[in-house]
């Protein structure tokens, strides 16, 4: 199953959920602002997408 890191105040992440909603994928939604990542976590989704920790910084 998909998981978002949502924050619903940004356009681009409704636009993926709008994007999953059309075509009725599955998925989780985890509002990072909420409930934000452990530092584990963080280092588990960086290997994942195998970035450096600057790539994913605005």
């Amino acid at each position: 199953m998909l998981q978002v890191l949502h924050n619903p105040r940004c356009g681009k992440s409704r636009s993926c959920l709008a994007f999953l909603n059309d075509s009725n994928k599955k998925y989780e939604i985890i509002n990072y602002l909420e409930h934000p990542l452990s530092e584990i976590e963080i280092k588990k989704l960086l290997k994942k997408l195998k970035v450096n920790p600057i790539a994913i910084v605005r």
